[in-house]
């Protein structure tokens, strides 16, 4: 138990640092998501997750892109 809550916690502030960016600038690891469509269906997927019990550690939400245009999330 010991490693995997060690392995979480860097997991997650590894995943908190990302920010979303210009898919096309070689510096950017999140890019945006490739619809609309899907970022409904991602936030559809992280909300049934929770009602179902899940625990929400790091994002989940959407957010505005480099922009302000795009389908972006956390």
């Amino acid at each position: 138990a010991s490693i995997r809550d060690a392995f979480l916690e860097r997991l997650c502030a590894r995943a908190a640092r990302l920010r979303p960016g210009d898919p096309l600038d070689p510096r950017t690891r999140l890019g945006a998501v490739a619809s609309g469509a899907q970022l409904a269906q991602n936030l559809r997927h992280v909300e049934a997750a929770l009602a179902e019990g899940a625990t929400l550690r790091v994002g989940g939400r959407q957010v505005h892109g480099p922009t302000g245009r795009g389908f972006f999330m956390e």
